[in-house]
């Protein structure tokens, strides 16, 4: 059986604590669920900013 494949390249270490994951599309998505869940008081969500690609696709010219 082979591994799948990841989004994350593979010199970059990810940890899962949670239960449950959100995977962001920028900081400023990854910081609103964060708050969110902070005044919410709602756990058992890890909330991570998705890997950078190789082709800075989301970078503007």
């Amino acid at each position: 059986m082979s591994t799948p494949p990841t989004a994350l390249s593979p010199d970059k270490n990810e940890t899962y604590d949670e239960t449950r994951l959100i995977l962001c599309e920028g900081e400023s998505d990854n910081n609103f669920f964060r708050k969110l869940m902070q005044r919410r008081s709602i756990t058992g969500f890890q909330v991570i900013k998705a890997a950078e690609g190789k082709t800075n696709f989301n970078k503007s010219k």
